[in-house]
């Protein structure tokens, strides 16, 4: 089965059929409190840990060992915008 080409559409209909509007997602209540979310359990890591013993164990770490889960991360972020980026197009709202 092969896919059928997406439908050209002008720039600015292209999100016109869409049920929410972008301005209505961005200042989402959700979103603020994911990012305070985030943020504050962020902070608790260097709250609840002792500082010295952190820095004992950043220091000792082999930076070698983190090298191949940095390239997986790189390269799974990089394959996400690529499937995004594919999901708008052949919804008709090229990025």
């Amino acid at each position: 089965m092969t896919q059928a080409p997406p439908i050209e559409r002008k720039e600015r209909e292209s999100a016109a059929y869409l049920p929410i509007s972008a301005d209505s997602v961005r200042g989402s209540r959700w979103v603020r409190w994911a990012l305070v979310l985030g943020v504050a359990a962020f902070g608790a890591l260097f709250f609840f840990t002792d500082p010295h013993e952190l820095w004992q164990v950043l220091s000792h770490a082999n930076l070698w060992l983190l090298t191949l889960p940095l390239l997986c991360m790189v390269a799974s972020y990089l394959t996400m915008a690529k499937s995004y980026q594919g999901i708008a197009v052949a919804a008709g709202c090229p990025v």
